[in-house]
């Protein structure tokens, strides 16, 4: 009798299974949980990696490759609206001035607001979360579907967020 059943006043026996030493304590898993741990792993998949961005120019590259993976139009980008007399008009000129594109903030050397709502489909990209001085990301108003990517989450000095529809 183990001394485990002796202290409790258990008489009844057990076999240890084949392999077991003496002292051994052996856990047999309930097939459920065991099954229900393998499907976790396989469907959640590690958010991918992204080096966050440091400088200016690799804001300027993100935020273009972002903008045409939603969709966008790289003129429309490039010719930010204006304020005219009569309302709003696009530049005649694209512009390489990342703080002159349309719906991008430029403050301390650094990409720190996005506002497109203008039409833009598809997928977020997981590259987004590189935009690591991002304080605003304004996608409301747009056809965006599919997940909100990981890398979002990775944004830890964003305060604002909508992907309204």
């Amino acid at each position: 009798m183990s001394s485990f059943a002796s202290a409790h006043g258990d008489s009844t026996s057990a076999q240890a299974p084949a392999g077991a030493t003496s002292g051994q304590i052996l856990v047999k898993p309930v097939p459920w949980q065991l099954e229900s741990k393998f499907k976790m792993m396989t469907v959640l998949k590690p958010a991918p990696l992204i080096a966050a961005n440091a400088t200016l120019e690799q804001d300027k590259a993100t935020i273009l490759r972002c903008w045409l993976d939603m969709g966008g139009e790289d003129d429309i980008l490039r010719r930010k609206y204006m304020a005219v007399d009569s309302g709003w008009s696009m530049r005649d000129e694209p512009s390489d001035d990342v703080s002159e594109w349309f719906g991008v903030t430029v403050e301390g050397g650094r990409v720190t607001r996005l506002r497109w709502n203008q039409g833009l489909s598809g997928a977020i990209p997981a590259e987004i979360g590189a935009l690591s001085a991002l304080t605003a990301l304004d996608l409301g108003r747009n056809k965006l579907n599919g997940a909100i990517p990981p890398t979002i989450g990775a944004l830890s000095s964003l305060t604002r967020l909508d992907l309204s529809n």
